[in-house]
């Protein structure tokens, strides 16, 4: 039978979605490299020709007849350099050294679990999949803190661990984080109409496998969403 949770119980939860701003684009490749060449990553049987072949093959940079182009997206999308890539989207590979660049970040939250991370905010769970986290957090009943408020504050807390044990250059993304509480059933059809608006943006561009499965993934929880709430309209 399954137990309570004594950190959640008589407690309001909330799960905060955050995502990494323009994650790929801002991994450097000397950043890669550090990730790579940290001591949780090597093991005694490891070949050492391995790492520094790594940090040399994922080191990417453009072919001159695209400097334009490079220096047009480089402006648009305020990056402060694109000249060289570590981990181009596409690349089979890149989601695989995506999460070796958040270890320490990593493993700041899995520290974290179970602390107050704000005045009367607990972090009960966080789950990060390449650039997209997840972050679960309760309140008390009584908390005057509102959705927005609680939001800021979880986005601000990510931003100072990700400053910290994260790398220079890495943000989050201000417009892909929202906060819906746990089990609510506040608005249902408004969330899954937002659900359904990120998958239809999400397949309307270009994707590699990784991004492909999760899109898989956002599907099936779309239709187990709406199979619940048909079912519990049909019961009354």
């Amino acid at each position: 039978m399954a137990k309570s949770n004594p950190a959640t119980e008589r407690k309001h939860v909330y799960v905060v979605h955050a995502d990494l701003r323009q994650f790929y684009d801002r991994v450097r490749p000397e950043m890669l490299a550090k990730a790579i060449g940290q001591e949780d990553v090597h093991r005694d049987s490891d070949d050492p020709a391995f790492f520094p072949l790594a940090a040399s093959v994922l080191d990417w940079s453009w072919h001159p007849s695209d400097e334009e182009d490079v220096q047009n997206y480089t402006e648009q999308t305020e990056l402060e350099d694109f000249t060289r890539v570590a981990l181009p989207q596409g690349l089979v590979a890149s989601g695989f050294f995506a999460n070796v660049v958040l270890l320490s970040f990593d493993e700041a939250l899995r520290v974290a679990l179970g602390a107050e991370i704000a005045l009367g905010i607990l972090l009960v769970d966080a789950y990060r999949y390449v650039d997209d986290l997840r972050i679960l957090v309760a309140v008390a009943p009584n908390s005057d803190c509102s959705s927005n408020d609680l939001k800021t504050l979880v986005s601000c807390w990510l931003s100072q661990v990700l400053e910290e044990y994260g790398e220079t250059g890495l943000e989050l993304s201000c417009e892909k984080t929202w906060i819906v509480p746990l089990g609510g059933d506040e608005h249902p059809l408004v969330r899954q109409s937002v659900k359904m608006n990120r998958i239809q943006s999400a397949v309307s561009g270009e994707f590699d496998a990784l991004r492909g499965e999760k899109i898989l993934d956002a599907i099936q929880g779309l239709t187990r969403a709406q199979d619940t709430l048909r079912l519990r309209d049909e019961s009354g």
